[in-house]
């Protein structure tokens, strides 16, 4: 996801799981959006909500959030249990990018 953010000028950072995610929050003060799967590999990607709202050091930052789900039936669930933008896969390039940039108030190309 990172390469095709790059092409449309939306700068982001990669992480393998939710603790580097949240060492990659801590070091990288300008992120204000948080994008991922909801199924990880051994973790829920909702989860980073409650571990940033939990870190003495993240608590405080108004984050974003937007979620991709392979499951029809969880996406609104999730959405009003957590207050984020949840898309259902398969996710349409163009359909992300607008999402991103709308959540990001990002018009066209610009940041």
């Amino acid at each position: 996801m990172t390469a095709l953010l790059a092409l449309v000028d939306i700068p982001a950072l990669g992480a393998y799981s939710l603790s580097q995610a949240l060492t990659v929050l801590e070091s990288e003060t300008a992120i204000r959006l948080i994008a991922c799967d909801v199924r990880l590999s051994r973790e829920s990607g909702p989860d980073i909500i409650q571990k940033v709202a939990d870190s003495e050091t993240l608590a405080h930052r108004q984050l974003k959030y937007l979620f991709m789900t392979g499951d029809p039936m969880r996406p609104d669930a999730i959405a009003v249990q957590q207050h984020c933008v949840v898309l259902t896969k398969p996710v349409q390039p163009n359909e992300l990018i607008t999402h991103l940039r709308e959540m990001l108030e990002i018009k066209g190309g610009e940041q």
